[in-house]
């Protein structure tokens, strides 16, 4: 049996799993640290091959709008409010003045 594949050529029903995995592993407080912030970058990671960037490309919008660096999160709540803003990345919620990316003077 072949697997599903989506518009970006990537099993879509593996990779949508494995960023809910990753997801619920990384607010897993009994996880170590750690770890945890090791997940968060895999989540970045898989919402840049959905919208087909790299992950460095995630990674500043993150930054931009909740001041978190992900390379390098201080605490529990970094990890937390990182994985809501990749979330909101991942499905294009945000939009108008939250969008980094948008053009001036549109």
């Amino acid at each position: 049996m072949r697997p599903r594949v989506g518009a970006s050529g990537v099993g879509y029903a593996r990779a949508l799993v494995s960023f809910s995995s990753h997801r619920r592993n990384a607010l897993d407080v009994a996880q170590p640290f750690v770890h945890r912030a090791s997940l968060a970058r895999s989540c970045a990671m898989l919402v840049a091959r959905k919208l087909r960037v790299r992950r460095d490309v995630i990674l500043e919008p993150v930054k931009l709008l909740c001041g978190v660096d992900m390379t390098a999160p201080g605490r529990d709540a970094d990890i937390a409010t990182a994985i809501a803003v990749l979330e909101d990345l991942r499905h294009g919620r945000i939009v108008g003045e939250q969008d980094p990316y948008r053009k001036a003077g549109t």
